[in-house]
């Protein structure tokens, strides 16, 4: 297979365009290959004609070789019509067609820079072809780059503007990208035409909002109404007009109105409890919630839906939980035991503070359907984001023998095994995980880190500064590697100035109170210790703290204060949550002896 999507083609005019129009194979005689002489007549300054040698093209092997690529491509064979394809510029520079489908196997490959190179040739060789535009547009949104995609879309408009489909797409893209007033223009033509469409008066509505031309929106969802249409979708869009211009009343008459006659749908529910979310209504928005759940007018997805919104309220989260619990069990007892289902209210559970229970509801699921791998990884991450080693060991452990093909379980199975001081197990994990991510970077930044720790674990010193050296040469800005090179100098005592310079960088990417803690710990190496208390006085006021890592060390800084009482009181809480920290008790019998 030839790597042809990094070889330079050259730059020459279209001949052949492809795709939405039949392809015309065009043969030349030899009497006018002679009469062509090679050569393109062109004027210089002067005006004279002058002339210049352009290579002869052999366009029936030209044609043989792109039809023999489109006939491997169909087949499925992408890498050999990649080939032919690459065969078929090296004959006909000029060849459109075939830059284009380069660019559409680069971009099913996801090699979205050589996806845009090739389609932006084959664009600049025949700009009037609608697909190719259409092709740099696609390319666009899948790299998320909205602003570039409404730039090519336009130019497939452009060149067929009764193409209602990309003009539709078109207006979407400007919704999307902030261009409300194009997008308004759009929409409006739509809606003369297509009066009715409850998808077009809907998309109209919102550019007329974003654009606040609220008065046009209300006259016109008012004449939807006046045309003696009962139609929820529309009452249900004058409610939330009224909702987003903060015309409270009016917008809790409609709702009212609506929820009085029994007219449910998700989106009404949705944009209900968002006004009830604004205005701080929490006990109807719990009853209203309840309501919604059990209904059979709203589909299990938007129930699910309307949990998720709940959870992400603080307020609901704090004085709420028991509602929110109740409201999760009731999706649970409408019969929907599937895996979403079950995931959300696990998740329910863990916001409100009941982790072993969302533990229990996840595992008792995996139990009876152990091939959901969704599920899985759930499980895997939480046991690790709650610290629980001895159960993530036994789950990473299955999880890794049942998907021996993904990484993340061989990777949290191997860091359990660190945390039982299974060193050479943790290695072979990590090896097998090598060789499935292929030095994928993201993986290999976290392999490097891990054995890094197995080596300052086991003493190789040098070795463990070696691995987080390659692992930062590989992402230097990577927080995590940052902060884990740091906190092991300052374990290590060495290099202190430099670990402070590694965390103070982190917190600049991103702030956690794990980063604070190694901040305050490198303060605390350098006998820094007010400044270390004044960190770690940051982390505490965030609330309440039983992490046993953060109550130790807060203990060390405050006995190098001298405040021996306070030391103890942190170190005892550190004894209730973590046993095998016995080490502590002989340093509180030292601040006991202080006093």
């Amino acid at each position: 297979m030839k790597l042809i999507y990094w070889k330079k083609q050259k730059e020459a005019r279209a001949v052949l365009g492809t795709l939405g129009r039949n392809r015309k194979v065009v043969i030349l005689s030899l009497a006018i290959i002679l009469l062509a002489n090679g050569c393109r007549v062109s004027r210089n300054v002067t005006g004279e004609n002058i002339v210049k040698p352009q290579k002869t093209v052999d366009y029936t092997l030209y044609d043989l070789i792109y039809v023999e690529g489109i006939k491997q491509k169909l087949n499925g064979n992408t890498g050999e019509a990649l080939g032919k394809f690459e065969d078929a510029i090296e004959i006909n520079p000029e060849s459109d067609a075939a830059n284009f489908e380069i660019s559409q196997i680069a971009a099913m490959r996801r090699d979205f820079d050589n996806a845009l190179k090739y389609g932006r040739r084959a664009a600049e060789l025949d700009n009037q072809n609608q697909w190719y535009m259409l092709n740099m547009a696609n390319i666009y949104m899948e790299k998320s780059e909205m602003d570039s995609a409404s730039v090519w879309l336009e130019k497939a408009v452009k060149i067929d503007p009764s193409d209602e489909n990309q003009k539709f797409r078109l207006g979407n893209l400007y919704m999307q990208t902030g261009k409300n007033e194009k997008a308004e223009k759009i929409f409006s033509a739509f809606y003369e035409k297509y009066k009715g469409n409850e998808q077009i008066l809907a998309l109209l509505i919102d550019a007329k909002i974003e654009e606040e031309q609220y008065k046009e929106a209300e006259d016109i969802l008012l004449e939807e109404l006046e045309s003696g249409k009962e139609n929820i979708t529309v009452k249900g869009m004058l409610a939330e007009l009224y909702r987003k211009t903060g015309d409270k009343e009016r917008a809790k008459i409609m709702y009212e109105k609506l929820l009085e006659e029994g007219l449910y749908n998700a989106a009404l529910g949705f944009s209900y409890l968002e006004f009830l979310i604004e205005n701080k209504e929490y006990d109807r928005l719990v009853e209203k919630a309840q309501e919604m759940i059990v209904t059979d007018e709203i589909a299990k997805e938007d129930k699910l839906g309307i949990a998720s919104r709940l959870m992400q309220d603080s307020v609901i989260i704090k004085d709420y939980r028991e509602e929110l619990i109740k409201l999760g069990e009731s999706i649970r007892e409408t019969g929907e035991n599937d895996a979403l289902t079950m995931l959300t209210i696990a998740e329910i559970y863990g916001k409100t503070g009941k982790k072993e229970r969302e533990i229990e509801i996840l595992t008792e699921y995996i139990d009876r359907h152990w091939e959901n791998y969704y599920i899985w990884e759930n499980l895997l991450l939480k046991l690790n984001e709650y610290g629980d080693s001895d159960k993530l060991n036994k789950y990473a452990g299955r999880a890794s023998a049942l998907f021996n093909t993904a990484p993340l379980p061989k990777i949290l199975y191997a860091y359990s095994l660190i945390e039982k001081e299974m060193y050479d197990d943790a290695g072979e994990e990590l090896r097998k995980v090598r060789i499935l991510v292929n030095n994928q970077k993201q993986f290999l930044v976290q392999i490097l880190a891990m054995e890094a720790e197995i080596a300052s674990r086991q003493g190789r010193i040098n070795e463990a500064a070696e691995k987080f050296d390659d692992a930062l040469k590989i992402e230097k800005d990577n927080p995590m590697i940052l902060n884990n090179y740091a906190y092991y100098l300052a374990e290590e005592e060495i290099r202190l100035k430099e670990a402070l310079g590694m965390i103070e960088k982190c917190m600049e990417i991103e702030e956690n109170i794990t980063y604070l803690d190694t901040y305050a710990w490198i303060l605390y190496k350098m006998e820094r210790y007010r400044d270390a208390e004044k960190v770690m006085n940051r982390i505490f006021a965030k609330g309440t703290i039983n992490d046993a890592e953060l109550l130790e060390h807060f203990g060390f800084i405050k006995m190098a204060l001298g405040n021996c009482e306070e030391a103890v009181i942190l170190w005892q809480s550190v004894l209730k949550e973590d046993r095998n920290k016995a080490y502590l008790i002989e340093e509180i019998r030292k601040c006991i002896e202080k006093k």
